[in-house]
């Protein structure tokens, strides 16, 4: 019974190493926040391009069977099956379908005539640059910038909480 003799087996982490654990935990959850928003703003371009290059795809064969550009909606190409869900949108009419819970419209050109406008609405302020710069190389002109160039429109709206968002017509 003497305790001096007892050797000391115990076993589990020391308050050093679990402070090391949790300064490594906190560095990667600041990072991991910091690319975040530039991850999702990547993904929400690639999908609106997309989404507008299947809108631009499917649009002349509507042309072609004789449908006016002025009787041509995101409704008539939905509801023939056209386009896919994650384009169209729950109401399967383009309303509330792209990644900013904006809409995706289609009409006639009011710059071209006989040719189209696919309007991307709602874009959130501070991801318009990117997808304006994507959009830019469809259009009919093949714009390199909006200054000066008639087949892109950008409108920018206040929202009713103080919020901006950006709509992009491009012809077509």
């Amino acid at each position: 019974m003497n305790k001096l003799n007892k050797t000391n087996n115990e076993k589990g982490f020391t308050l050093i190493e679990l402070l090391v654990v949790l300064v490594v935990i906190s560095v990667l959850t600041l990072v991991g926040m910091a690319v975040k928003p530039k991850v999702l703003g990547y993904m929400s371009n690639i999908e609106i391009s997309s989404a507008v290059d299947s809108i631009a795809s499917v649009a002349p064969s509507y042309l072609a069977i004789g449908l006016k550009p002025t009787d041509l909606s995101m409704a008539i190409v939905c509801q023939d099956g056209a386009l896919s869900k994650r384009v169209c949108g729950v109401s399967n009419n383009g309303v509330g379908a792209n990644p900013f819970g904006g809409d995706y419209k289609i009409g006639a050109s009011k710059e071209y005539p006989g040719h189209i406008t696919i309007t991307v609405t709602g874009i959130k302020s501070g991801a318009e640059n990117v997808i304006v710069s994507s959009l830019l190389s469809r259009s009919i002109e093949q714009c390199t910038s909006v200054d000066g160039c008639m087949s892109a429109q950008i409108t920018k709206t206040s929202g009713r909480h103080g919020g901006t968002t950006t709509s992009v017509e491009i012809d077509i």
